[in-house]
């Protein structure tokens, strides 16, 4: 604890570096849950590929199934279905648009996606395709992983911006307690606590929620102010003051 008091006191620049690190834990651990979320996510996906393929198109025409309709909704939950359809239908080259609900339609010669009022059709033109009935989950496995790294790695900046964000904000906070209390605060010295703050709650709120509860912003908004105050007036030398944001 001197160590913090004395970092914030003494230290240079305005926690940045802590932020950061906050930021890549709090990335971290978010890959993690969606990691652990997304692991059924592959067997789902691997019976939607059980229901549909084998698939081959040839020369913009679909030449596997023939005159066959195929049906699959997206799954994502244990009895839970999406209801956004996929369906292969080669007994026909077009359908009625206006007719489907929003889903996805393969036909003989396109492809129509449909959500809500728009309908989006690509002529399959001279494409081909050939995608066996087969084993896809070390694929399927890859594509998740692969998407959990993006998305924790855009988690992360924008951690990292909202912290910064809240660490400024409760600058301003400092200033004012800082101000009521008589002590000198520089907006280095303000950033560095709140963001020491916004670190401790924050990590105090992620452990509270072990044991069922949960700390409300409010509160946590409540709890910053409080250490502010306390550290503010303990911390800081009581000085006439006249000082910037």
């Amino acid at each position: 604890m001197k160590k913090i008091i004395n970092y914030i006191i003494n230290g240079t620049g305005f926690g940045l570096r802590y932020l950061f690190t906050f930021s890549v834990i709090a990335a971290l651990i978010f890959g993690f849950v969606c990691k652990d979320l997304s692991k059924p996510l592959i067997s789902y996906a691997q019976e939607t590929a059980d229901q549909l393929l084998p698939l081959k198109i040839e020369n913009g025409k679909v030449v596997e199934p023939l005159n066959t309709i195929r049906k699959a909704s997206l799954k994502f939950a244990d009895r839970i279905e999406f209801q956004y359809p996929i369906t292969i239908n080669t007994t026909v080259d077009s359908l009625n648009p206006a007719s489907l609900p929003d889903g996805t339609y393969l036909t003989r010669t396109a492809l129509y996606t449909v959500s809500g009022s728009q309908t989006k059709i690509t002529s399959l033109q001279q494409d081909t395709l050939d995608l066996p009935k087969g084993d896809y989950t070390e694929f399927f496995r890859k594509t998740v992983n692969y998407g959990i790294l993006i998305i924790s790695i855009i988690a992360l900046f924008c951690f990292f911006l909202l912290l910064f964000v809240m660490s400024t904000f409760y600058s301003l906070t400092a200033w004012i307690i800082a101000k009521f209390f008589k002590r000198r605060a520089e907006f280095d010295l303000r950033m560095r606590l709140s963001a020491c703050a916004v670190i401790l709650f924050y990590t105090l709120a992620y452990l509270v929620n072990f044991t069922g509860s949960s700390l409300s912003g409010s509160l946590i908004f409540v709890l910053i102010l409080v250490f502010q105050g306390v550290f503010i007036y303990k911390g800081l030398p009581r000085q006439p003051l006249k000082e910037e944001v």
